[in-house]
């Protein structure tokens, strides 16, 4: 028996779902139309990524994002969904299976309008200080077994920012990056469907064609990394001026440690709350730049994990779990997402420089086997 016509309202929910965060713009998901009411999403991890870890925490988290936004667009249809499995991960992909049903009211949901208006914004932004009543609402998102922490003060800023160059000195000068940082930048477009437009990085006119040149040749970037202080630059515009210039730095952790992994089904939870956390701040027309760089290299630090060829950095990731570990008071792995949030210099437009995403066309798989 033929199974019957997909409705277009599917396709309309995915064609705006697909618009959210990931690292570097990757979109590490498929999707798999299985019947009206019925899609799963195909995950894949990237263990070859250095950015990826902890078993694929971003990718989890990132997956969350994308299951909040296939959440609030189908609230356009009256709709609501479930997630009714999330398969084990096999050959490095995860499976979830997601199914739609009746909504409670039929009313859309607020954040819808603020899918495609949100974006990372890495320059400086103003300092006007974080409203009372919008940092209340971004709290009352986040699960109950987690907290955030708020850092406003320039003492408290200049402490984060010294966190932040730690690990740029890092993730500029392994080699594990170099082919990552190359594939991401995107030289060629102001809005990019599979990367990061260059102009988009935070870094100044000049700074970005001194890059151009030095990340042509690994062993250029070495020496220039090694030789002549190639990481000074990047410190100074993409984490000590945007690092000062913020109405706050954050941190969210979990309220208490725990014993055992924290499972797939945790992160992706939590991908959904800050997924909501970023539509409101888009909401209230302010900006949010995720930095997750510490907790990664401060997590290979503290775990005593070989990240790296250089040995050097290798020591320098066991001093950066402690600067983590002496500003926020917690373990690296106690803590699941730093960022900074604030009001843009300019008005946000839909049409400036940012990355995009891959067409809908691109992101659909056939059905399964499994699914037959």
């Amino acid at each position: 028996m033929e199974s019957a016509p997909v409705s277009d309202e599917i396709y309309q929910i995915l064609d705006l779902a697909r618009w959210a965060p990931s690292g570097d713009n990757c979109q590490p998901w498929q999707f798999e139309i299985i019947d009206q009411s019925h899609i799963c999403v195909h995950l894949s991890l990237d263990p070859e990524n250095v950015y990826e870890y902890n078993n694929g925490q971003p990718a989890f988290i990132a997956a969350g994002a994308l299951i909040e936004n296939i959440s609030i667009a189908s609230s356009i249809f009256g709709k609501k969904i479930n997630i009714d499995r999330i398969y084990p991960a096999e050959s490095n992909q995860v499976k979830i299976d997601i199914s739609f049903a009746a909504g409670d009211n039929g009313a859309s949901d607020a954040l819808v309008d603020c899918i495609r208006k949100r974006s990372v914004q890495r320059d400086a932004y103003k300092n006007t200080p974080l409203p009372q009543n919008v940092r209340h609402e971004l709290e009352s998102i986040l699960p109950a077994e987690m907290e955030i922490s708020w850092y406003s003060g320039l003492h408290d800023k200049l402490g984060i920012i010294s966190v932040y160059m730690c690990a740029t000195e890092i993730r500029l000068t392994i080699p594990e990056t170099y082919k990552i940082h190359n594939e991401m930048m995107d030289w060629k477009h102001k809005r990019s469907a599979t990367g990061i437009p260059v102009a988009a990085t935070g870094l100044s006119g000049m700074t970005r064609l001194l890059m151009r040149w030095v990340i042509k040749s690994p062993s250029r970037m070495k020496f220039f990394n090694k030789y002549l202080m190639g990481t000074l630059m990047p410190k100074l515009e993409l984490d000590f001026l945007p690092g000062v210039a913020c109405s706050s730095h954050f941190a969210v952790s979990w309220k208490h440690p725990q014993k055992n992994a924290h499972t797939i089904e945790e992160y992706i939870e939590f991908g959904r709350s800050l997924q909501r956390f970023w539509l409101t701040l888009t909401k209230y027309d302010m900006v949010m730049q995720p930095e997750i760089a510490p907790l990664i290299f401060g997590f290979y630090g503290a775990k005593n994990i070989d990240f790296t060829s250089d040995q050097k950095m290798k020591k320098l990731s066991v001093t950066l779990a402690e600067k983590v570990m002496q500003f926020y008071k917690k373990p690296v792995d106690q803590i699941l997402f730093l960022g900074r949030v604030g009001f843009p210099k300019t008005a946000q437009d839909e049409t400036k420089v940012r990355s995009v995403r891959k067409p809908l066309s691109e992101l659909l798989i056939s059905r399964t086997a499994e699914h037959c």
